[in-house]
């Protein structure tokens, strides 16, 4: 599955706890600022425009002491990338996260993942946590 090559025709919407400073951000700069193959785990201070193409259902561990929910997300050039959420995000981010939505996603923690956990052809993969996520409508 492959998004639309035209960001203008992806529909994007709004995410994040404090609605009122994500809309700040995003009046000011909606410009995207990298792209997933510039992503590594030492990047600092990025924002992304993503859309979710995939959302997995929860599963646990294969040692079974660890719950998680994996998405493959793309941005505007095709690229893809894992993201993983665990415990007690799962529910925040499985009821806010909706396939073919567009999201701004900024300082998400990035790390290597194991060849054989990869979903997709990608090194790295995002982890949802408590931070700095923006879903964002236009009128």
């Amino acid at each position: 599955m492959t998004p639309s090559s035209s960001p203008d025709l992806w529909m994007p919407v709004k995410l994040g706890k404090i609605e009122h400073e994500a809309q700040q951000v995003l009046k000011t700069d909606c410009q995207i600022k990298m792209y997933l193959h510039e992503l590594n785990e030492s990047t600092k201070n990025w924002k992304i425009k993503l859309q979710v193409i995939e959302k997995c259902p929860p599963r646990i561990s294969k040692r079974g002491n660890t719950k998680f929910q994996n998405y493959i997300l793309t941005d505007v050039k095709g690229k893809m990338i894992q993201a993983s959420t665990f415990k007690a995000y799962i529910k925040q981010f499985s009821e806010a996260l909706s396939v073919n939505d567009v999201y701004y996603l900024s300082n998400a923690k990035i790390l290597k993942i194991p060849q054989e956990y990869r979903l997709v052809d990608n090194d790295y993969q995002i982890i949802f946590h408590g931070g700095n996520y923006y879903r964002t409508t236009f009128s």
